[in-house]
């Protein structure tokens, strides 16, 4: 057999052994797969659909969630999905419930359509705006936005079957990330901490529930310089068990943490 006859043979060969390798490997993950259980399908609340005003706010319906905004006196924003109702958050290091109490809602403030199609929560203290695909705007009573929450994203392996959900929103340029108790806010970790946001347009601390366990991933922004435009600041909330629930606590600084031991009970 001449020399290009064995050249052809041996590049068969190897072919011939690729093959049979990516198909074990293929079995193989297929296997894991089904012992694993069925695959899990990324979810999302969906576009709005209806509205019911309540005192301090109400339920705005998406099409696979319900988001509950409740606006209380003194300004404090509850923001649970799934309905999740109002609950104090858990003190630092603490048992696993508040001990405080939940202020009542503002009568004054409820849920209104608002001129982008969506709905808003207007109060002395605050402006919530709520997008038509379930976005979740705070604002300053001037209308200058501190915090923008996208719709959150959840797992679940058939609906209604829950699963780990994660949160991803953003912050003014110029926020810095820091721990109630003083000092950078440290990213990870089992709990999800408190976020106080420090920026030049106001303050404000956001407490997650601590039903589940989870951790943050934080990226500060940079103020553009010149004609460069501001890359605004990012916080990624991941739990291990839905639904996705939490107060923000409007500044000043001294209010906000002093509103939040009101909550809990603790100390800040």
């Amino acid at each position: 057999m001449n020399a290009g006859g064995l050249g052809w043979s041996a590049g068969r060969v190897g072919a011939g052994r690729a093959v049979a390798v990516w198909w074990r490997t293929r079995r193989a993950a297929l296997a894991t797969a089904r012992a694993a259980g069925p695959p899990l399908r990324v979810r999302a609340p969906g576009a709005v659909l209806t509205a019911e005003p309540g005192p301090g706010g109400g339920l705005v319906h998406c099409e696979r969630s319900v988001l509950r905004i409740v606006v209380a006196q003194g300004g404090a924003v509850f923001v649970g999905w799934d309905a999740a109702g109002p609950e104090q958050p858990e003190p630092r290091g603490g048992s696993g419930a508040g001990g405080g109490t939940c202020p009542p809602p503002d009568a004054r403030a409820t849920l209104e359509p608002d001129t982008a199609g969506g709905w808003r929560v207007v109060s002395q203290r605050v402006l919530v705006t709520v997008g038509r695909e379930g976005s979740v705007r705070l604002r300053t009573p001037g209308g200058v936005l501190l915090r923008h929450d996208a719709p959150p994203r959840w797992w679940e392996a058939e609906p209604g079957a829950g699963g780990p959900w994660v949160q991803r929103s953003r912050v003014r340029a110029d926020a810095r990330f820091l721990d109630p108790g003083g000092g950078p806010l440290r990213t990870g970790g089992r709990r999800v901490p408190a976020q106080l946001v420090v920026s030049g347009a106001g303050t404000h601390l956001v407490v997650h529930s601590a039903a589940a366990e989870g951790g943050l991933r934080l990226r500060e922004g940079v103020p553009g310089d010149g004609s460069a435009h501001d890359r605004p600041g990012r916080c990624d909330v991941r739990m291990s068990a839905g639904p996705v629930a939490y107060w923000v606590l409007m500044g000043p600084m001294e209010r906000a943490v002093r509103e939040w031991v009101g909550l809990t009970g603790g100390e800040g």
